[in-house]
């Protein structure tokens, strides 16, 4: 399956939210099931400057990322559906794996499918977020 491909920028040690829509391949919003295990979750962070780019310098719990039903608010513009994907990041500048202003960084988000039909498999979500320096 393509991947999902997000970017944005935050500021140095800045909290955000990642929302995507996230469609199987009959191009059905995927929402968190109920079943336990329908769903596995999975988060490695890389920072794409350093000299190790393709080594995760982070692998976090991912937590629950789908919603049981599509979401709408303020915080989504782009349409009328809705998100049903949902990532917040809380850590803050001093905080252990915090965000370094002037990287860029990508978070690689892999749902994998479990049950249900047609089980799609894995299915990647990658955001790439450069972090503005609060200071220069």
């Amino acid at each position: 399956m393509k991947p999902i491909k997000i970017q944005g920028s935050v500021w140095e040690g800045a909290e955000f939210r990642i929302l995507a829509q996230v469609v199987d391949l009959d191009n059905t919003l995927l929402v968190h099931s109920t079943d336990p295990g329908a769903y596995t979750y999975a988060l490695n962070i890389y920072d794409l400057g350093s000299q190790t780019p393709s080594t995760a310098f982070a692998t976090p719990s991912a937590g629950t990322l789908l919603e049981t039903s599509s979401q709408t608010g303020p915080e989504w513009t782009l349409d009328s559906t809705g998100y049903t994907f949902d990532f917040r990041w809380t850590k803050t500048l001093n905080d252990a794996n915090s965000l370094v202003g002037g990287h860029t960084y990508r978070f690689e988000f892999t749902i994998t499918t479990t049950l249900g039909t047609p089980n799609i498999g894995m299915v990647p979500v990658v955001a790439d977020i450069k972090t503005l320096p609060r200071f220069s």
